[in-house]
């Protein structure tokens, strides 16, 4: 469940310049 957490936040900051 942690790579779960860690493509979240990837995805946040990709998504915010």
């Amino acid at each position: 469940m942690g790579d779960a957490s860690r493509h979240k936040s990837a995805l946040h900051r990709a998504f915010q310049p």
